[in-house]
């Protein structure tokens, strides 16, 4: 079940990170820059390879998500979702 959370969790932030970085006219680099992680990390969260850390996320709604509080009502649905697979 921790994987299927995970798995929500990865689709719903490379959307969200690619969405704004192509919004924001930004380069991977340049999103990698303001996240603290080096662009082939980047990279990889962006094609939905990899989940960031905690830190990343957070860096992430602080400073370029356009509406935080959407992503994480969006996040609680998906995992609300599992949740109810389960029950």
């Amino acid at each position: 079940m921790k994987e299927d959370y995970r798995a929500a969790l990865k689709k719903t932030l490379c959307t969200w990170m690619g969405i704004t970085r192509l919004s924001m006219n930004m380069t991977q680099e340049m999103m990698a820059e303001i996240l603290l992680i080096d662009v082939r990390s980047y990279a990889d969260i962006d094609r939905g390879i990899s989940l960031c850390g905690t830190l990343t996320f957070v860096l992430f709604l602080v400073y370029l998500c356009p509406e935080p509080a959407t992503l994480l009502n969006e996040i609680k649905i998906n995992f609300d979702q599992i949740r109810n697979m389960v029950d």
